[in-house]
């Protein structure tokens, strides 16, 4: 009995480790590990681009820029202006645009709402 809780504890100990936040871009963005170079990013206020809330390629559509060069990325349903101290120009070396959301857990604590953008990430010459 004492051994079969020992292998459970060591189970779920190990599924904590495999978890971790280290490995959060290949859990929540598209599998690929390669995708780990937006680590250690971060934004014009020093802010990290990656942490609690991970960043994600943004689908066709999902960007648009105004006359007067403002961006604005679509996350979730709803649309975002991105404040120019989260834009990280030429920062993408995959060419696709990504975005790290700017989260924020609800009342409850056990769900979190998107209120902005914490980096864009942008490809060459965008």
């Amino acid at each position: 009995m004492k051994q079969m809780l020992r292998l459970r504890l060591l189970v779920i100990a190990l599924l904590f480790v495999g978890f971790s936040p280290s490995q959060a871009h290949e859990i929540l963005a598209d599998g690929d590990r390669q995708n780990d170079w937006i680590q250690g990013l971060a934004n014009r206020e020093d802010v990290p681009c990656c942490g609690n809330d991970d960043c994600r390629p943004l689908a066709a559509g999902a960007l648009q820029i105004s006359s007067d060069g403002t961006f604005s990325v679509e996350i979730g349903g709803s649309w975002f202006e991105v404040p120019e101290r989260s834009l990280l120009r030429d920062m993408s070396p995959d060419g696709r645009p990504w975005v790290c959301p700017k989260q924020e857990p609800t009342a409850s604590g056990y769900m979190y709402v998107v209120r902005g953008v914490r980096c864009l990430l942008l490809p060459m010459g965008a």
